[in-house]
């Protein structure tokens, strides 16, 4: 809010990670941005952290569709999430449960989703919204459409 109202006061607001206690069994992740063709084996970007958009550090930003691969218990288990930019700092939390997740912002996203959804065999679907956001945001009707 500091940034968009103009009033910036210098204050660094922290920004936690929280990892597993015993690092040498955590499950593992690969984030495979899907339209810039990039792979990178961890949920955080720390070159985020020297911009001015410091929250970017979670799954590198906003992207239109991220397939996570991971090493979870539960194989044969995706997780298609469709989400704003609050849920960034969520997901890492839910890659010990879901042997994939698909990541879409349907703000950037244009294409069909039931196609996703058909070709990676979503099990569970999870919507992560701001509420305020949710009820304002135009694009979800976009995507959600059946036609």
């Amino acid at each position: 809010l500091a940034s968009t109202s103009g009033y910036e006061t210098g204050y660094d607001e922290p920004i936690y990670i929280y990892a597993p206690d015993n690092l040498k069994n955590a499950t593992e992740a690969v984030v495979n941005n899907v339209n810039e063709k990039k792979k990178t084996a961890t949920l955080y970007d720390t070159s985020k952290l020297k911009g001015k958009d410091k929250y970017a550090l979670f799954l590198g930003g906003n992207y239109p569709i991220l397939d996570i691969k991971t090493t979870g218990y539960n194989p044969g288990k995706t997780l298609f999430v469709i989400k704003d930019s609050y849920a960034n700092s969520l997901i890492p939390f839910l890659i010990p449960y879901y042997r994939e997740i698909v990541v879409v912002d349907p703000r950037y996203y244009y294409d069909d989703i039931e196609k996703v959804m058909k070709k990676d065999n979503i099990t569970s679907v999870l919507f992560l919204y701001n509420g305020n956001t949710f009820v304002k945001d135009n694009s979800i009707s976009g995507v959600l459409r059946n036609d």
